[in-house]
């Protein structure tokens, strides 16, 4: 199972892993007695468990410096920076560890290609995940690694080609009174002129060390902003809990009466595990809050996290339906979309249930934020085709009944992380979250920390219509061509045969379903071949009828018609010279992507 471990460090809370990047590491003078090379391993080992990062960083350089070779450690120090959002930096180590190994650490070939990606360079993006996709074609184990490769593949030919296209004057970093150093989470609007979000509100480097007695600690707390004199400001602490600076507390959600309000204390456990727990607070008939209270243990499992409430009401028995994040067991990857309903009558909570296939994915989705009005969960995910780690997207639906979500394009997400997205009722104005290159907001580097952005909006991705289809069908300009092309290898027919056999409908399951399932703009062209035994007649219509079984296979599964091209080959690929074993390489199924264009 792909689990994209980034996520489950840097979105619990925002506190508990920025600020590690700010600690100083240790001078060299100050370890000269580590010793032997195995001392080195283990301080720096010990440094990891307790979450500091660059000491971990810097030990583990100390060792390559006795051990130049070890191809594992230079891969830890790559997935160090790259959960540090050290994006450069874990590109070169994930190349050092890929070529240390003599190119067996594939893992470190796939991250360098996405790191790549992330970076703003797909062109050499898209050649190191070919790369990769080559030489892990047999291991079953990296099946879901291959799968993502594929959808990044496609993102570098779409919409990352498309983004200088775009542009989007109506979103605004809010300016430094809100906007601090460190990071910002979980903007929320009260109304049109309010919102609260949360914050560790200092410009000064910070310790991720939770004990009272560490030096500098600061806890991330709720603040409040007002828009006036065209712009939003800082108005303070947000003050209806008890304001102890000891505890760290974000994403707040009220209920839709605005008399329960939701939110997520995080702390770190015996074995320095952060754990993130949901408690609530009650709005008092004098208007005053009752002290928070953690909610029980069916929502909050001991030693799994759960975090980032999204409230709303369910319409026809006006019950509080509470989307929110969890690692917990029976989930789809590594952090997962759950919702649980809470009964005033009764004043119970239910069983927390998975929010389902649509919404989740084999790697990570979080920070869910329902619109009640429009029916629709605004969520962001690092599965599908993104533009970069997580991107923003939406489906319509509840609890566990949704459609599959629709990406928001490249008007909200970049090549970073974009979380958090919110909104009016109208969705005409709102905020999201981004860790997008900021070079006057950081700390430790451009890309560490999460800022706030406004946005406003002016236009709209185009849908798919059938003047779209019947473009893509006519159209032979660069814009309109197919921007990458899938081979199921897995996908052969014997002699004369066109069914599909247990295994191609288990990979068509696996990867190309979930691909249509999750990015509902794509529309596919099955392209059917055959060899050259029998006349060009016949194996024309062979390869039809092998592309047609394809599509009727798809359209079984909930894939529209519309969506699905055929288009035969024939013999097209087969000569009189080739041998038996390209012979049968010639009777396969391969695939070409479309995505309409975006409209400017």
């Amino acid at each position: 199972m792909l689990r994209l471990k980034f996520s489950y460090f840097i979105l619990l809370n925002s506190f508990f892993v920025y600020s590690n990047l700010l600690s100083v590491a240790q001078p060299l003078d100050s370890i000269a007695d580590a010793g032997k090379p195995k001392h080195l391993k283990s301080k720096a080992k010990l440094e990891l468990k307790q979450g500091d990062y660059p000491n971990a960083i810097f030990y583990f350089k100390l060792y390559l410096q006795q051990h130049p070779n070890n191809y594992k450690i230079s891969y830890k120090i790559a997935e160090l920076y790259r959960l540090s959002r050290f994006y450069e930096y874990a590109q070169e180590w994930y190349k050092i560890a890929f070529d240390k190994s003599k190119e067996t650490e594939l893992l470190a070939l796939y991250y360098y290609a996405l790191m790549l990606k992330i970076n703003g360079n797909c062109d050499a993006a898209k050649q190191y995940f070919f790369q990769f996709k080559t030489l892990s074609a047999n291991s079953s184990k990296l099946n879901a690694y291959l799968q993502q490769a594929n959808l990044e593949t496609i993102a570098c030919n779409t919409f990352i080609q498309k983004q200088s296209e775009v542009t989007s004057p109506f979103i605004t970093l809010l300016d430094s009174t809100i906007n601090k150093a460190n990071s910002e989470h979980a903007p929320l609007l009260l109304d049109s002129n309010t919102f609260i979000y949360s914050s560790i509100r200092t410009n000064e480097k910070v310790y991720r060390y939770l004990h009272p007695d560490s030096l500098n600690t600061v806890a991330e707390q709720f603040y409040k902003a007002k828009f006036y004199n065209e712009k939003w400001n800082f108005e303070g602490v947000f003050d209806i809990l008890p304001n102890d600076t000891s505890l760290n507390i974000s994403n707040g959600s009220f209920s839709n009466d605005g008399k329960r309000f939701y939110f997520t204390y995080c702390e770190n456990n015996w074995q320095n595990k952060i754990i993130c727990s949901i408690f609530i607070s009650t709005q008092q008939k004098d208007g005053s809050w009752t002290n928070p209270k953690k909610l029980n243990k069916t929502i909050n499992i001991p030693a799994y996290t759960s975090t980032q409430p999204s409230v709303t009401s369910d319409l026809n028995t006006n019950n509080e339906i509470v989307y929110f994040v969890s690692n917990r067991p029976y989930g789809m990857g590594g952090l997962d979309i759950w919702y649980f309903i809470y009964n005033p009558q009764t004043e119970t909570y239910s069983k927390p249930i998975n929010a389902g296939k649509n919404i989740n994915s084999a790697a990570d989705e979080v920070t869910p934020y329902y619109h009640t009005q429009k029916h629709t969960l605004f969520f962001s995910s690092n599965g599908g085709i993104n533009l970069g780690g997580f991107d923003i997207v939406k489906a319509i639906g509840e609890k566990n009944n949704f459609t599959p979500p629709q990406n928001l394009g490249i008007s909200f997400n970049s090549t970073y992380d974009d979380l958090y997205y919110s909104s009016q009722q109208n969705e005409e104005q709102g905020f999201f979250v981004s860790n997008r290159k900021n070079e006057a907001r950081s700390l430790a580097n451009t890309t560490c920390c999460d800022d706030i952005y406004f946005f406003k909006k002016t236009h709209h991705q185009q849908a798919i219509t059938k003047d779209t289809l019947q473009h893509i069908k006519e159209t032979k300009t660069s814009a309109q061509q197919p921007f990458d092309t899938l081979t199921i290898n897995n996908i052969y027919y014997q002699p004369q045969q066109f069914c599909l056999n247990k295994n191609a409908k288990a990979y068509i399951d696996t990867i190309l379903l979930i691909i249509l399932h999750r990015n509902p703009q794509l529309i596919i062209e099955i392209r059917g071949y055959a060899d050259n035994t029998g006349t060009q007649k016949n194996n024309l219509n062979l390869s039809k009828k092998r592309a047609e079984t394809i599509s009727i296979y798809l359209q079984s599964k909930g894939i529209a018609k519309q969506r699905l091209l055929i288009k035969a080959f024939g013999e097209t690929q087969a000569t009189n010279t080739i041998n038996k074993k390209q012979m049968a390489e010639c009777r396969k199924t391969a695939f070409k992507i479309y995505l309409p264009e975006i409209k400017k």
